[in-house]
């Protein structure tokens, strides 16, 4: 009889213990959108995904080389910067310099020839613009060497120094280091890491990926112009492509959702003005 007592006791201590988790649950499922989200500051390509990317999700964007990739990174680090998020901003590629050169260009929407003719009154606005944002920690590591571990380490020690970071953006993923012999393993494998780091952290991951050569010629790239291996966004959370509308101009392109565990709307499309001297992306309509 004690035995089953026991066993009862137990049993009431889960379900009190779930019900407090059901609690939280709803009050994040309730809470306002801006309190949960990281905004990407593509009005269209926020409204599809209901406010922007949730804390412990993953987002890849899928595009050609010479696409845009890293613009479209710096956008959505102006973005959450602009509203207020902690950013790290890990470059693989780029210098810190050029992607702090193509940041500005992004605060200011101007081309590099302007900035250098209007250098006071540019330095006076990124004054402002720091004053009333949160900030940006650019950190360049060389290409596949960093390891998730290196991230979490690199991430524990800003939120110690200076406060917890919100948003995490790799340019780009696929040049982090493999931990295993077998690419299409390791890279699953990455992806899994980052997506617990993202849960752990309570963070939100964006960063991007190669396409093949194939989807250079492509009217619209999908999921099987992913260069290396499938595994690069079969555990995603939310992936985008990114196309040209040859149609209207080298300037126009679309944001098509290919992915979004949440909420679906796979098949959305998000028509984009891209201004690559402003390295600004803008909502076409």
């Amino acid at each position: 009889v004690v035995a089953l007592v026991s066993k009862v006791s137990c049993v009431d201590l889960r379900i009190e213990k779930f019900r407090d988790k059901m609690e939280n649950f709803l009050t994040k499922m309730t809470a306002p959108v801006e309190d949960e989200k990281i905004k990407i500051g593509i009005n269209g390509l926020d409204n599809v995904l209901r406010g922007g990317v949730a804390r412990g999700e993953f987002l890849c964007m899928i595009a050609p080389p010479g696409r845009g990739k890293s613009m479209f990174l710096i956008n959505a680090a102006y973005g959450a910067v602009k509203n207020r998020k902690k950013v790290l901003f890990i470059t693989l590629e780029l210098s810190e310099e050029q992607i702090g050169g193509r940041f500005i260009r992004r605060i200011e929407c101007k081309d590099r020839r302007t900035i250098i003719n209007e250098r006071d009154m540019v330095l006076s606005h990124l004054k402002f613009f720091i004053e009333n944002s949160e900030d940006i920690f650019i950190f360049y590591h060389k290409p596949h060497e960093l390891t998730v571990a290196g991230i979490r380490s690199l991430i524990e020690k800003i939120n110690r120094q200076y406060g917890t970071i919100d948003v995490l953006i790799i340019d780009y993923f696929d040049r982090l280091k493999l931990e295993h012999k077998d690419d299409r393993i390791g890279l699953g494998r990455l992806v899994d890491g980052l997506r617990d780091l993202a849960y752990e952290k309570d963070l939100a991951v964006i960063t991007a990926t190669q396409a093949n050569r194939a989807s250079l010629s492509a009217i619209v790239v999908t999921e099987e112009h992913v260069a290396d291996s499938f595994k690069k966004v079969e555990s995603a959370d939310i992936v985008l492509s990114f196309n040209i509308d040859k149609e209207k101009g080298k300037n126009m392109g679309r944001y098509m959702v290919l992915k979004n565990r949440e909420y679906g709307n796979v098949g959305a499309q998000i028509p984009v003005l891209v201004d690559f001297d402003k390295s600004e992306i803008k909502d076409a309509t």
